[in-house]
């Protein structure tokens, strides 16, 4: 039977230990002003992890306002979510302690904290949606129904994470509920979808539905499935 050394244990141990980078600006700011600047999700990453080669002459009154905003909104979400002793998910969790130190960061919530501003603006625009649309009883099943009517667009986003490369449509039926429309990136479709962002014609659905809870709200909606027909 194979035996580990010593060396191989303390190894092992050095590589599941998260490295902790220390910054001489708030974690926060230095995220928003990456990504005014344009860069994506793996580079915004890899200059994180050198906090000695950062040039923090490049943040702006702009990028500390929408930190600012960008802490306030979520520990606001939380409180609210404590309050109402509803269930606060390991990536909740991860963002506390991430708006909780300003200026470190380990390197296991690093993936998190570059994705606040894209969770931040999505779920803005979600926020807005869900407050002006009537909820569906909830469903812990996955409960499958079906559509036959013309929906009118209501709001659109685009989703750019590392995992997840969509754009997300919502429309309203005739009775104020909504359908979630997911188009993953490169998917023949998207530019049909992408026709009615914006536009105030209905379109007309035909296939199966799904409901689903909303994911970080007390709101259930219809989420398409592939088995559908536009016209």
């Amino acid at each position: 039977m194979a035996t580990l050394s010593t060396a191989d244990i303390f190894n092992g141990i050095f590589e599941d230990t998260p490295k902790f980078f220390h910054y001489e600006r708030d974690v926060l700011e230095i995220v928003c002003s990456l990504h005014r600047l344009k860069n994506d999700m793996s580079i915004t990453h890899s200059i994180m992890e050198l906090p000695e080669s950062i040039d923090y002459s490049i943040i702006t009154d702009q990028d500390r306002e929408l930190a600012e905003k960008i802490r306030r909104y979520f520990q606001n979400t939380f409180t609210l979510r404590r309050l109402q002793n509803r269930f606060m998910s390991p990536w909740m969790r991860t963002v506390e302690e991430i708006l909780s130190s300003e200026k470190q960061i380990s390197s296991d919530k690093l993936k998190v904290a570059v994705k606040l501003p894209i969770h931040y603006k999505e779920n803005l625009i979600v926020d807005e949606v869900v407050k002006t649309h009537q909820s569906l009883p909830e469903s812990k099943n996955n409960k499958l129904d079906s559509v036959d009517e013309s929906v009118r667009f209501v709001k659109h986003y685009k989703r750019n994470t590392i995992k997840n490369r969509s754009d997300v449509f919502f429309f309203e039926d005739s009775k104020n509920r909504l359908i979630k429309v997911e188009v993953k990136n490169g998917d023949v479709s998207l530019p049909l979808w992408k026709h009615f962002v914006g536009t105030s014609e209905t379109i007309k659905i035909k296939g199966s539905l799904i409901v689903k809870k909303q994911p970080g709200h007390l709101f259930s909606l219809y989420e398409l499935t592939n088995d559908y027909e536009i016209s």
